[in-house]
């Protein structure tokens, strides 16, 4: 009778033992995929602000070089 209750509380022990061993390694699994997915967040976000930046700077550009001649405004001529 003696074996069977120490068998049974080691098998609880061991038991709650792997249970929170895995809950343990889950959590900071998750926290490294988070943290994972954050940082290819982030960085396609910087991403997607530099190209967007680089449009704007080239539109800028372009507009820049021909805007002058599409907003110039011409002065009526008077006869001479």
């Amino acid at each position: 009778m003696l074996w069977s209750m120490m068998s049974a509380a080691a098998f609880i022990l061991v038991t709650v033992l792997v249970v929170v061993l895995a809950r343990g390694r889950t959590a900071r699994w998750e926290r490294e995929r988070k943290a994972a997915q954050e940082a290819e967040e982030a960085h396609r976000h910087g991403l997607a602000r530099r190209r967007a930046r680089q449009a704007r700077t080239g539109m800028l550009a372009a507009t820049s070089s021909r805007g002058f001649r599409w907003r110039r405004q011409r002065r009526p001529r008077t006869p001479a």
